[in-house]
C-alpha cells in the first residue's frame, strides 16, 4: 500500500522549473509521440505542455486574456506529485509512461519535489551596503545552438544555469526518432539496427482503421422491437422481388418453385377445380395428370422456368402460385431467424461481425507479390498501411448477426493471410433490410447475413485474431471501440 505525506501548502505551492534543455527533449518527443497526442490517451496532454513554450488561461496574478499566450517554464509541487503517482503506476517502456514525460519528467518531479521538501527557512539578514557600478561584473554568458527538424534553437548558457547537464541531439538522430508512422515501433528496441524498430503488421491495420475511422461509440437507436418488426414488414415484399428476380439458378428458388406449384395442384380435387388455376387443354380436365411432374410432361413443360409455369396458370392461378411461393418465401427467413434470434442490445443495436482476410498479419514483413485471388491489389511499394489505404476502402457491407458465423469468404485470399474477426453493433435503421431479408431465405440462408448500406457507420468493439497462429488465436488488438463506415 502506497503512503501518502502530506507536505504543507506552503511546499505544494512552490514552483520545479523545467529546464529549457529539457523542454526541447519534450519538444522531439512531442514530434515522436505526435500519432497518439489527439487520441485521448492518458497523459497525452502532459506531454504537449510539457514540450510548449506557451500556456493558455492561467489563473492568479499572472493571468491574461482567454487566446493570450504566456510562457510555461514550471509546474507547482501539488501537480507533479499527482503526476508521478501516475507514472509510478505505469510500465516504464510504455507509450503511456512516454506520454507523460517519461523518465525525464520523473527525474525533474522527484527532485523538485525534494528541493521544496528540503529547504529551511533561514532568519532574515540585512541587505549588502550599496556598491558602485564598477563593483559589478557582467554575467558570463554565451549562446549555444542545436538544430531541429523545425529549424535552428538559439538559447543563452548563464552562470546562473551553466552547469546544468546539457542534452543536445543532432539532426541525424532527431530525423531518425520522427521516422515515418508506418515504420515506428514505439517504445524503441532497435531490434532492426535501423534506429527504429518496424511495426507488426497488426498494428498497421488497426492504423488504417483510426485513418478511416474514429473512437467511440454508437449512440442509442429510436428503433425500439415493434418498430423494427414494422420495418421488416414494410421491407419484405420488395425483398420477395429480389428472390423472384435473382435466384433463377438458386437451389432453394427452384424447389420453392415446385413446392408452390405442388401446394396449388394439390387444390384441385376434380376437373372443375383444375379450370380455376390451370389453363390446360379440354382432355386434360377429364383426365387430370396424376401430379405436377406428371403435369409438366405432359404439357412439355420445364417446371424450373418460371415462364413455362406461368403457361398453364389463369389470371386466379398465378396469383395463387405467387402467394404459394411468397408463404414459402416467408417461412425461410423467419424459421432461419429474422428477426427473431437477433441479438440486440440495450441501447437497440445489432450484434454484427465479420471475418476478413489480412496478410502477415503477426509479421512486420510485406505479403509476397503472389496473390492467389487477385492481381489488382499492388504490394510493390514496400508499405503495408499503403497497401490498406489503397485497396481496402470501409469494413463493406456484408455481416452476419449470428455470433461465430463471420467466416471469410476468400480465406486464400493472400498466401500468408491470416484471419481477423471483427465484432461489433449497427443501428437497425442503417440496415438493408430488403437484401437482409432476401440472403436469409436463399440457398446460402446459413451464413445468417445482415447487409448494411454502404458508408454507414458501425461500431467495431472487438478485433480477434481469429486464425490458429500459436499463442496470438483469439487475441483481441483493439483497445476501446472506434467507429468507421461500411
Amino acid at each position: 500500500m502506497a503512503i501518502i505525506f502530506e507536505d504543507s501548502a506552503k511546499v505544494t505551492k512552490k514552483q520545479i522549473p523545467i529546464p529549457q534543455n529539457a523542454k526541447n527533449v519534450f519538444k522531439a518527443m512531442k514530434k515522436i509521440y505526435e500519432p497518439y497526442l489527439d487520441k485521448n490517451i492518458p497523459g497525452s496532454k502532459i506531454l504537449k505542455s510539457l514540450g510548449s513554450d506557451k500556456k493558455y488561461n492561467k489563473k492568479g496574478a499572472n493571468a491574461q486574456t482567454n487566446g493570450k499566450e504566456i510562457k510555461q517554464d514550471s509546474v507547482n509541487v501539488n501537480d507533479a506529485k499527482v503526476r508521478l503517482h501516475r507514472m509510478n503506476k505505469l510500465p516504464k517502456n510504455s507509450i503511456q509512461y512516454q506520454l507523460n514525460g517519461g523518465e525525464l519528467a520523473a527525474n525533474i518531479y522527484r527532485k523538485g519535489i525534494e528541493r521544496a521538501r528540503g529547504t529551511k527557512e533561514v532568519e532574515a539578514v540585512k541587505p549588502p551596503k550599496p556598491t558602485t557600478n564598477a563593483d559589478l561584473k557582467p554575467a558570463d554568458t554565451k549562446s549555444e545552438t542545436i538544430k531541429t527538424p523545425s529549424g535552428k534553437i538559439t538559447y543563452t548558457v548563464t552562470a546562473e544555469n551553466k552547469q546544468r547537464k546539457k542534452i543536445y541531439l543532432s539532426e541525424q538522430a532527431i530525423n531518425r526518432l520522427l521516422e515515418y508512422y508506418t515504420q515506428l515501433k514505439l517504445p524503441f528496441n532497435d531490434t532492426t539496427s535501423k534506429g527504429y524498430d518496424d511495426k507488426y503488421n497488426y498494428e498497421h491495420f488497426i492504423d488504417w482503421m483510426e485513418y478511416y475511422g474514429k473512437y467511440g461509440m454508437l449512440p442509442n437507436s429510436n428503433v425500439d422491437e415493434s418498430q423494427l418488426m414494422e420495418i421488416i414488414n414494410k421491407n419484405k415484399q420488395e425483398a420477395f422481388k429480389l428472390y423472384l428476380d435473382n435466384d433463377i439458378e438458386d437451389s432453394n428458388y427452384l424447389y420453392a418453385l415446385s413446392n408452390s406449384l405442388s401446394q396449388l395442384y394439390s387444390r384441385c380435387e376434380d376437373g372443375d377445380d383444375l379450370r380455376v388455376y390451370f389453363a390446360l387443354l379440354e382432355e386434360m380436365y377429364e383426365n387430370p395428370p396424376m401430379d405436377v411432374q406428371d403435369l409438366m410432361d405432359l404439357c412439355d413443360l420445364n417446371i424450373e422456368d418460371v415462364d413455362d409455369i406461368e403457361k398453364i396458370l389463369t389470371d386466379e392461378g398465378k396469383e395463387a402460385f405467387k402467394q404459394n411461393m411468397f408463404e414459402f418465401f416467408e417461412d425461410e427467413y423467419t424459421s432461419n431467424g429474422i428477426p427473431r434470434e437477433l441479438t440486440i442490445n440495450e441501447r437497440g443495436l445489432i450484434y454484427i461481425e465479420r471475418e476478413i482476410t489480412v496478410p502477415n498479419v503477426l509479421s512486420t514483413e510485406m505479403p509476397d507479390n503472389t496473390i492467389s485471388r487477385s492481381s489488382s491489389i499492388d504490394t510493390a511499394n514496400n508499405n503495408y498501411f499503403e497497401l490498406l489505404r489503397n485497396n481496402f476502402v470501409g469494413l463493406g457491407s456484408c455481416w452476419t448477426w449470428r455470433k461465430g458465423k463471420g467466416e471469410a469468404y476468400c480465406g486464400n485470399f493472400y498466401r500468408n493471410g491470416n484471419l481477423i474477426l471483427l465484432q461489433g453493433w449497427v443501428d437497425p435503421k442503417d440496415v438493408n433490410w430488403e437484401e437482409t431479408i432476401y440472403r436469409n431465405a436463399y440457398s446460402l440462408s446459413e451464413e445468417k447475413e445482415l447487409f448494411i448500406n454502404s458508408g454507414k457507420m458501425v461500431e467495431i468493439d472487438k478485433v480477434v485474431v481469429n486464425d490458429n497462429i500459436g499463442d496470438n488465436y483469439g487475441k483481441n488488438i483493439l483497445n476501446k471501440p472506434i467507429l468507421i463506415e461500411t
